[in-house]
């Protein structure tokens, strides 16, 4: 069975905790809370292009932990990893992003040499983070 972060939203279960304990492989009963802190981190920090050094420092793990900790996430989630993919590759060819509603953000910086790896991480969070269009019309 595929899992989804959507799956855990869906049955209003912590989706941190229940994330730890996929990549875990263990009872979300049982999930520290260290262990809901790292999953928290992954969950927000792999849209801004967190690194195994990064999750590393912050968890104050081992960079060899963070690292299996994000391989493990990647193979229980890898609808994410192909979204990752799949959206840079977009934001490379089209020259932006958009959100589901339409919403359009250019990302000149993928083309910059020196900008390329920040226009990434913007063309990977920006159509899950980025508010609504808001109306110039008053009511």
């Amino acid at each position: 069975m595929t899992s989804t972060c959507g799956d855990a939203f869906d049955r209003g279960a912590d989706i941190h905790r229940e994330t730890a304990a996929r990549v875990l492989h263990k009872d979300a009963a049982d999930v520290t809370h260290d262990e809901r802190s790292m999953a928290k981190m992954v969950n927000f920090g792999l849209a801004y292009g967190m690194s195994d050094f990064g999750l590393s420092s912050r968890a104050g793990i081992s960079r060899a932990e963070a690292k299996e900790f994000i391989d493990n996430y990647f193979a229980t989630y890898s609808g994410i990893s192909y979204y990752m993919l799949h959206i840079k590759e977009l934001a490379r060819q089209q020259g932006w992003v958009s959100t589901l509603l339409g919403r359009r953000r250019s990302i000149p910086e993928l083309r910059v040499p020196a900008l390329r790896s920040a226009g990434e991480r913007m063309a990977i969070n920006m159509p899950i983070q980025a508010p609504p269009p808001t109306s110039s019309r008053s009511p």
